[in-house]
């Protein structure tokens, strides 16, 4: 049987209370296709530790083991392992969802793992309208009342301004540009204001690859 334990914290050391999910992987040629899982995902106790406990033994080699946690409020801005402070690398898996993938475990038994967060100041500007919601009803009626505003702006010199609130993920095409200078017009795309701003988001699966055709098939 195989143990593998480890805490999450903070800077100062205090426990995340964030519902955290911590999996435990094997490295292999295939891995970003099919990735070896070595046991179901875990949650952390108040104290931030995390106990992943493994039934394989037949071919697993634990000097291949990483990890992958989530990002379930999309708030970190880094995440690290060790006294060496090695990072995470940020992932968006096939659902969307935001993850950090270590590098390979160097003390299974004895894991460290620190996550900087991103402050979220709450923004002081006034809009005349706020929109729920980004998909087809709030994306109809903040382009409705965009067109009014800007009428009024430009008759009264005003400056209004329609805030939308959108907590899910961000989906683009992956044909889309991800800046400017690959546009036909010269205009920035949305992928390029989601990249500047560190802001998360996936492609939609495409099945022109075995990755794409895996994916196409996953969300179906």
């Amino acid at each position: 049987m195989l143990e593998i334990v480890g805490r999450i914290h903070d800077t100062t050391g205090k426990a995340t209370t964030d519902p955290i999910m911590v999996e435990a992987f094997e490295h292999n040629f295939f891995d970003s296709i099919f990735p070896r899982h070595i046991a179901s995902p875990v949650t952390l106790d108040k104290d931030g530790w995390f106990k992943i406990t493994s039934t394989l033994q037949f071919g697993l080699d634990i000097d291949k083991i990483y990890l992958i946690i989530t990002d379930p409020l999309k708030k970190f801005v880094s995440v690290r392992e060790g006294q060496q402070q090695k990072e995470f690398s940020p992932t968006i898996d096939s659902h969307g969802n935001r993850k950090w993938k270590s590098g390979i475990i160097d003390d299974i038994n004895n894991i460290d793992i620190t996550i900087i967060y991103q402050d979220c100041p709450v923004p002081n500007e006034f809009y005349e309208y706020v929109v729920i919601g980004s998909g087809f009803g709030g994306t109809i009626s903040a382009l409705t009342l965009a067109n009014k505003q800007l009428a009024i702006n430009n008759k009264n010199g005003t400056n209004s301004k329609i805030c939308i609130l959108e907590r899910g993920q961000w989906w683009v095409s992956h044909e889309m540009p991800i800046d400017a200078n690959s546009t036909t017009d010269g205009k920035p795309t949305i992928r390029q204001y989601l990249e500047e701003n560190n802001i998360p988001y996936s492609t939609w699966a495409y099945p022109d690859n075995i990755k794409g055709l895996i994916r196409l098939f996953a969300n179906t």
